[in-house]
């Protein structure tokens, strides 16, 4: 099973919020200050709220592992 490397940036270029698996980034830029639901390295759901993004999943019937992240507002850096 291969890893999965997954970061998160907030950078100054342009303050873009993107993730990246492995050598894919993927723009979080309108999912700024949401949550996310990622299945096999695509978002599936966003909401502002992680109860109705998860109520959302139920309702999709989304087989597999889900995993839900909050994406930082622009401009606040998270350091995990």
């Amino acid at each position: 099973m291969k890893t999965q490397t997954l970061k998160i940036s907030n950078r100054k270029r342009g303050n873009r919020i993107s993730m990246k698996f492995d050598k894919k980034e993927i723009s979080l830029d309108k999912y700024a200050g949401q949550w996310v639901a990622f299945l096999r390295r695509k978002i599936v759901g966003n909401s502002k709220s992680l109860k109705k993004l998860f109520k959302e999943m139920e309702k999709k019937r989304i087989e597999g592992k889900v995993t839900f992240f909050p994406v930082p507002k622009k401009g606040v850096i998270h350091i995990y």
